[in-house]
């Protein structure tokens, strides 16, 4: 049995929990592409790679393609293009998973020098861990995870060779120029080294005034001029190497900051939006936790770390952009105050945190990782940003036009139907004129004399985002227009057609006027339910996996008396995580009509507990019960349904002719 306490047995448990700790690490970032600006950074890493050129103008919009475009991020966006060219989605997301991992392996190494005391490396694990938990969202397959890593790599480098002249004069220029050629994010790593530069010099100027006052004080603290000369001349060595490689020159890495600084961007954009919900408790948590500790071990200050962690937090509260940001640079103040603070811990407490580890980490991955409703877990492409059923469809059924599209689709028609199909936008903001998302775009998507527009500028389809269920101002301007058709939808994408002779076919087989996705009702009058049956089962034949048109189709057959097909389908749906009521009560009518008695009457006795039934449930037990030739138990169930909805007619016609015999 291995001691504890001995120096190998020690080392090798430290070996193992890295081992659980990086493949959690990278569990937490292996999730299907949820971003909607994949797409566009595929095709400029195309470009790039195919052409050698960086380009200079919008290339890809239908709307504005010479406008000047001031791609910054054009490396990584190569490399992601790489890895779906060679590896395809699976690839694609485990690399995306494998440098979030590396991200926060650096940031544990960091973690662990700041916390060399004992049993260090075990708060560091947590305070990784906390990090891990709270960033994931932000791990993305974006060029700004390049930042991050190359963030953590100097922050860490930084802090172990402040004192190394080489660090300082070849390396810090070297990793500056090239991180300036990879992403605007070249200026979150100089805020961070300038940051930990002036608190070098406040320390020196500290250190100035005690010894003025107490000639005793032994020692010497030197000011950080070199250090400081040397960080300033790697800027400007950057702003070179950008002017010289970048077709637009330096004001590529000014350009972004106008996305911060701006009312508008910071109102249209969601990352540049506040932390909202369970993200924000997090943030809260973590910060009250390090000021708490620090408040604790006032003795313990470094104020480098200090004022990054101040700094990074006031940037993750004003957008949670910068979530993953803050993550690198105010975990290793809460690693280090952990330690700090629990550093008399005994030998059998760090046997229990050995132990306790991969337990948490284990139940992250089963219980949150896997299970998370927004980021699903393992390779694929989410469909809730990334409609391929629909896009499939395009490709297959519509002849090639002028497109509308909503800013959120612009990567995925760039990634999936580009170039049969150009994007009217995307998520490029750099490469758009500011009065073009005030004046031109923002009006369309809110309805505004929309409909000219798209006559002025010969569009005849457009493709509008509907996530919340509600139609949104343009969805309901094509609706009630009788020129547009709806053609296509997945529960989160609209596709419409204008009526134009290219369109006719396409129209003919495929435009739903039987339902309207935007209401959950499935009103259908009788007259209409053949047609409206053909219209679904064409829907669900081109969207296969929405649920909206399961249930259409589920819900006319039922209608139609056709309960095998509908009864098959409800099956499906009522298994369905969060399935509501409606679905498991046609689900057992279903289960009735077919003449399947045992499972009808279970499946209606477990609607007598749901938090949503109703009498019905009791109503039909009592239906069962009559057929069986129970009149007493018929007449029990019947009454419960009366109790439950008293002024039911329908309940007391069934209670009066039951109680007749009839």
């Amino acid at each position: 049995m291995l001691k504890i306490n001995s120096f190998n047995s020690k080392k090798t448990l430290s070996g193992l929990l890295l081992a659980f700790f990086c493949v959690f690490a990278y569990q937490a970032g292996f999730f299907q592409v949820s971003g909607v600006d994949t797409g566009f950074h595929i095709r400029t890493g195309e470009i790039v790679w195919q052409t050698g050129i960086v380009p200079s103008t919008n290339t890809f919009s239908s709307y504005c393609p010479d406008h000047p475009w001031l791609l910054h991020q054009w490396l990584p966006a190569t490399l992601i293009y790489l890895a779906w060219a060679k590896m395809g989605i699976v690839g694609l997301v485990a690399c995306k998973a494998l440098l979030g991992a590396a991200i926060f392996l650096v940031v544990y190494l960091s973690c662990l020098r700041e916390s060399n005391g004992r049993n260090g490396y075990l708060f560091a694990f947590w305070a990784v861990t906390l990090a891990i938990v709270l960033a994931r969202i932000r791990i993305l397959e974006r060029p700004y995870l390049f930042s991050a890593l190359l963030l953590a790599l100097v922050f860490h480098a930084d802090r172990k060779y402040y004192d190394k002249r080489a660090w300082h004069f070849l390396a810090i220029p070297l990793l500056i120029a090239f991180w300036s050629n990879v992403h605007m994010g070249v200026l979150v790593g100089c805020q961070l080294l300038l940051i930990l530069r002036f608190a070098k010099w406040v320390e020196w100027a500290a250190y100035r005034v005690r010894k003025k006052q107490d000639t005793r004080l032994c020692g010497q603290i030197r000011a950080p001029l070199w250090q400081t000369v040397a960080l300033l001349g790697s800027m400007a060595l950057a702003a070179l190497t950008v002017s010289i490689i970048n077709p637009n020159g330096i004001k590529v890495l000014a350009a972004p900051v106008t996305f911060y600084l701006d009312p508008y961007w910071k109102s249209a954009i969601t990352e540049l939006a506040p932390v909202e919900g369970f993200t924000k408790l997090l943030l809260l948590g973590f910060c009250a936790a390090v000021v708490a500790l620090q408040a604790m071990n006032r003795k313990t200050l470094d104020l480098g770390l200090i004022l990054l962690f101040t700094f990074f937090a006031w940037l993750a509260f004003r957008t949670q952009r910068a979530i993953l940001f803050f993550a690198i640079a105010a975990t290793p103040l809460l690693a280090k105050l952990l330690t700090v603070h629990f550093a008399k811990w005994s030998l059998r407490t760090s046997f229990v945190h050995m132990t306790a580890l991969p337990i948490v980490w284990a139940s992250l991955i089963l219980f949150s990782f896997i299970p998370d409703p927004t980021f699903t877990y393992g390779p694929g492409i989410n469909k809730r940003y990334h409609p391929v059923d629909v896009f499939r469809f395009v490709l297959k059924e519509v002849p090639p036009q002028a497109m509308y599209n909503d800013m959120a689709y612009g990567g995925p028609i760039l990634w999936y139907i580009y170039p049969e199909f150009q994007p009217f936008t995307d998520g490029r903001g750099e490469a758009y004129d500011l009065d073009f998302w005030k004046n031109v775009y923002t009006p369309i998507s809110l309805g505004d004399k929309s409909l000219e527009f798209f006559d002025q500028h010969h569009m005849s389809a457009a493709l509008t985002w509907n996530p919340s269920g509600t139609a949104t101002p343009l969805a309901v301007v094509l609706r009630n227009s009788p020129e547009w058709h709806l053609v296509a939808y997945d529960d989160f994408t609209m596709l419409y057609l204008k009526d134009t002779e290219a369109n006719a076919g396409v129209i003919s087989r495929y435009a739903i006027s039987s339902f309207d996705p935007t209401e959950s009702s499935f009103a259908i009058a009788k007259d209409g339910l053949i047609q409206a049956g053909i219209e679904a089962r064409a829907a669900l034949a081109t969207c296969p996996s929405s649920i909206y048109w399961k249930t259409a189709v589920a819900r006319t057959a039922l209608l139609n008396g056709d309960y095998r097909p509908a009864e098959a389908l409800y099956k499906e749906l009522v298994t369905m995580k969060g399935a509501s009521y409606p679905y498991a009560r046609d689900h057992a009518y279903c289960l009735y009509m077919l003449g399947n008695m045992e499972d009808a009457e279970a499946a209606f006795t477990v609607l007598t507990e749901h938090p949503q039934q109703d009498g019905y449930p009791w109503y039909m037990l009592a239906v069962i019960a009559r057929d069986r030739g129970s009149d007493q138990a018929a007449g029990i169930a019947i009454r419960k349904a009366i109790q439950v909805e008293p002024s039911k007619q329908l309940y007391l016609e069934f209670q009066k002719a039951t109680a007749s015999g009839d």
